[in-house]
């Protein structure tokens, strides 16, 4: 059985997109995904079918029976699946440094006053996280 990270790594950004109606409600019936994906006007319902039965295969959704009904939920906690691709990201094109992403994007784009107070009280907090 692959493990967490594993599981993780091999998702799609169109798997993401079911996962993303799971953590927001679940557990959902395959109909209902795909309604909620068609409103956003994301993919056709066979398309999300395969999507489903993908998750599945890979170990990142479950399912139960509910009166002849499946009903999936997700394996993968969204914060789980946010902090590993996060981690990858800065691995892979910062070197597991933060600094040097946030130096990248405040160069690239101008900061506003208030982006700028929300790092500022994130310091704070991450100063006084580390002072415990």
């Amino acid at each position: 059985m692959a493990s967490l990270k594993e599981i993780i790594a091999s998702i799609s950004d169109a798997e993401v997109e079911v996962l993303k109606q799971l953590w927001t409600e679940a557990p959902l019936s395959a109909q209902d995904i795909i309604e909620r994906m068609e409103q956003g006007g994301n993919a056709h319902p066979k398309t999300i079918k395969t999507l489903i039965n993908r998750l599945l295969t890979k170990g990142a959704l479950r399912f139960k029976e509910d009166n002849r009904k499946y009903l999936y939920f997700p394996v993968v906690k969204k914060t789980d699946f946010y902090r590993l691709k996060t981690e990858s990201f800065l691995n892979k094109f910062f070197d597991g440094e933060l600094s040097p992403l946030v130096s990248f994007f405040s160069s690239q784009k101008k900061l506003s006053d208030k982006q700028i107070e929300e790092l500022r009280q994130l310091i704070d907090k991450l100063e006084a996280d580390n002072a415990d």
